[in-house]
Formats: C-alpha cells, structure tokens, sequence
C-alpha cells in the first residue's frame, strides 16, 4: 500500500507554469498592504453584517407572510414617498434585473398591497402607489423587526450609533452617486473587463 502511494506520489504531474503563476498572483493579492487592506476589511464586514441581519430578518418576516424582497419595496416606496415608482425606477435604485422587481410588483398588485395605475405621457409605465392595506403589512412588518433590532443595538450608546450611521450615510452616499464605478476604475486603468 505504502509502495502504491510513493509510486503515484512520484508519477502526479508537476505544476505547470501557469499553475505556478496562478498561485503567485494569489498570493500577491493576499498580501495587500495595510492602507488597502482595511478599507477592503470593512466592505467586507458590512458584507456580513447584511447576510446576518438579512437572515434574521427573513425568519421574522416569513411569520407573518411577507418576504422580504416584497418588505423592501414598500418600505422604499413608502420612505420615499414623493417619487414616482415604475417597475424600472425600482429596478434602477435596486439595481436588480427588471424581471425579479416585475415579479415582486406582481406578487404585491396580488395581495392589493400596490396598485398600478397608467403614468401620465408613458403608456408604456404604469405607476405603483401603495394602498392602505400596504401601508398596513409595512407597518406590522415594522413592528414585528423592531425587537431584534433593539436586541441587536442596546448596549450601544446613543452617541456611538449616530457616529456609526453618520459614517455610514457618508459611504452610501458616495457609493450611490458613483454607482458605475467599475466602469470609472477600468477606464482610468485603461483597461477592459471581460464578459463571464
């Protein structure tokens, strides 16, 4: 047995150049110098932060029978409730293919949480409005995450969570005002991204 494993030990193909070279280039990005690295650390934390949180907030929402895709949309139509919504101005501030938003709109116009009327000069676009019934899922979803969230923040300090969301606005307003910024990046590297 012992002799069959130091034969196939000996006969296994050697690296190939490219292999060796793969590996190099892992390593080199592994090892980012501390002023790179820490920027990258906390995207990637806020990352985490948001599959943890999204999690908890998928088993409390399926108890009373909205998903959260379907919560978030009425929580943004209703928060920013002086725009006008189509399924492609959802789709642009999701940032999502336009098919999964016309699903959930279809999945809210179902439960009469959202209505859609015809959008004055487009025929094309209709007009989403949330109903009173909507209005009224968002605020039992509210209610029913607002424990866990109070869980989530309470040994926190009043004073450390507006630093922390005041920090926070800051990058996502940056990032929302930049939101073709791999194209920026390329184009100042002078170099083109590669489809697949």
């Amino acid at each position: 047995m012992a002799s069959r494993i130091r034969k196939a030990r000996s006969t296994a193909p050697a690296a190939t150049d490219d292999t060796a070279g793969d590996q190099a280039r892992l390593t080199a990005l592994t090892q980012i110098d501390a002023d790179r690295a820490l920027p990258f650390q906390v995207l990637l934390w806020i990352g985490i932060i948001d599959q943890l949180a999204t999690t908890q907030a998928n088993r409390a929402l399926a108890r009373i029978g909205l998903p959260l895709p379907q919560f978030t949309i009425l929580n943004h139509m209703v928060r920013r409730d002086y725009e006008t919504h189509t399924v492609s101005a959802l789709a642009h501030s999701f940032q999502q293919p336009q098919p999964g938003i016309t699903k959930t709109v279809a999945k809210l116009i179902a439960k009469k949480f959202l209505k859609a009327g015809e959008l004055p000069g487009d025929r094309r676009s209709r007009v989403l409005i949330v109903t009173q019934a909507g209005k009224a899922a968002l605020a039992r979803a509210l209610t029913t995450l607002a424990p866990g969230i109070a869980m989530m923040f309470a040994d926190w300090p009043k004073e450390e969570l507006q630093a922390l969301f005041t920090r926070l606005d800051r990058l996502k307003t940056w990032l929302d005002a930049n939101r073709n910024l791999t194209d920026q990046v390329m184009q100042t590297l002078k170099l083109k991204g590669t489809k697949g």
